[in-house]
């Protein structure tokens, strides 16, 4: 099924070796593509970053886990499944604490979020109000026609300040790095957005769904995620392995991985011309899976240098990681960790129970996480920052056997209210140019592994069309 154009093949050229860019170039070679990958940095996988110990402990810099419930969750454990990480594949199930338990940090305590009946129907320890109140005031609130909002603005309409305050502001910025009040609902979750928009309100959006039949992927590991109840699942040796692999699968379909300082690039209607170092690469199509800031310079010398100027409005964050192992250290609670309200005088946002999610012997690993005006701070301040959180909250004061003290520079994209239209124009603009270039990755299709996966398979697809 190769596609063949007068003069062969047709070849596509990958900007960036993060996951999205490694995915794309391998479903190109799977659908008949010659590709070649350009990465600017001495190793492949972007911000998915796994540090191996010899003892066969692991901290992870960057994302640690993917959702096995939701869609591109279940994609992305099919994908991984299809390249034939099957036997490395760690389900986490609903039973587990860090599937269960969830905790956050507001008015200076570390609250479990309860969610049964009780708290249901009488509140609870955290958010006072019982979420039946919050639910009927979602229930009976008109639709605010938009098309967008804040995180913090939607439902702090929807469900109540209370819970906006202390629970949603804190899982925003788990999820983002970011400020609740500023990130858009519709780029980070579109399904409750829709709710709203479609059927007027979330609950009734639910309800609406709750019998529609979710598509079953054809993949022995989504019926084992579905049997044994996986809220989520994870890699043998770390989120690295799936980059470990795709690199490997990439070296079979003979891809060749340019590693480079720095490179240009020149677009004209069907060629893509990118000038190394040592040589000149042309091809087809161009797909982009580098940061926006990183295109912006890119483009800047070419005929869409015009067109990037809306894309500066989006902004990233730096987040300082701080990994710590101790040995022999029970953690006081359980849980996947627990993550602080805005309203607390700390530039951390969280703190991740690594071991509570998969277990390393008598070692306890976390996974400290600070935000903040971080670049300011030096090596020794993060680690002071992560070590006194520790003290405080979980009572842990001992030496760490193991740490490691890592500064994410741009790691994060913010996603402003309307920063979907942005996109769309962008797409529409080099569209309108007729020019052989396709724009993906994290400030682009979604932040999670799984929303890329899934967008960068879908990319390819589109491209055969244009192609043909």
């Amino acid at each position: 099924h190769h596609i063949v154009s007068g003069k062969g093949m047709k070849k596509i050229v990958v900007l960036g070796g993060g996951i999205s860019g490694l995915v794309t170039a391998l479903e190109a070679t799977r659908k008949g593509f010659l590709v070649s990958i350009i990465e600017t940095s001495n190793r492949l996988g972007g911000w998915i970053q796994t540090v191996r110990h010899e003892d066969g402990t692991h901290f992870e810099l960057g994302p640690r886990t993917v959702s096995a419930t939701t869609k591109t969750g279940k994609f992305a454990l099919q994908y991984a499944e299809s390249i034939g990480l099957s036997d490395m594949v760690i389900g986490i199930p609903k039973t587990n604490p860090a599937a269960s338990k969830r905790l956050i940090v507001y008015d200076h305590e570390l609250h479990e979020v309860q969610m049964g009946l009780k708290t249901f129907i009488l509140g609870g320890n955290l958010i006072k109000k019982p979420l039946l109140m919050s639910l009927l005031k979602d229930f009976t609130t008109k639709k605010k026609p938009l098309s967008d909002d804040s995180f913090y603005n939607f439902f702090e309409r929807r469900f109540g300040k209370e819970l906006a305050d202390k629970l949603v502001d804190p899982i925003c910025k788990g999820i983002t790095g970011g400020d609740s009040k500023k990130i858009s609902i519709k780029l980070i979750m579109n399904k409750l957005f829709e709710y709203e928009q479609k059927y007027g309100s979330v609950t009734q959006g639910m309800m609406g769904n709750l019998f529609s039949k979710s598509e079953d992927f054809n993949s022995s590991k989504l019926v084992e995620a579905k049997e044994k109840k996986w809220q989520m699942w994870t890699l043998k040796g770390g989120m690295e392995t799936f980059i470990d692999k795709l690199h490997e699968e990439l070296a079979i379909a003979n891809v060749v991985i340019h590693q480079v300082d720095d490179y240009n690039v020149h677009l004209s209607p069907g060629v893509a011309t990118v000038e190394l170092p040592n040589e000149t690469i042309t091809g087809n199509h161009l797909i982009s899976a580098i940061p926006a800031h990183s295109l912006i310079k890119l483009l800047g010398k070419t005929c869409l240098q015009n067109f990037t100027e809306p894309l500066l409005s989006l902004n990233t964050v730096d987040i300082g990681l701080v990994n710590l192992e101790y040995e022999d250290c029970a953690l006081p609670v359980e849980g996947f960790g627990y993550l602080i309200a805005s309203t607390e005088n700390t530039d951390v946002l969280g703190v991740t129970f690594d071991t509570c999610a998969v277990p390393m012997g008598n070692k306890t690993i976390m996974t400290v996480m600070i935000g903040g005006s971080t670049p300011a701070k030096t090596t020794e301040d993060l680690l002071q920052t992560a070590r006194s959180e520790i003290g405080h909250r979980l009572g842990i004061s001992k030496t760490p056997c193991r740490y490691k003290v890592t500064l994410l520079e741009k790691c994060i994209p913010q996603y402003h209210v309307g920063y979907y239209k942005t996109i769309e124009d962008f797409r529409k603009l080099i569209a309108s140019t007729g020019l052989p270039l396709s724009v993906i990755g994290a400030s682009f299709n979604g932040i999670s592994i799984a929303d890329l996966i899934q967008s960068s398979c879908k990319q390819i697809d589109e491209l055969i069309k244009t192609l043909q």
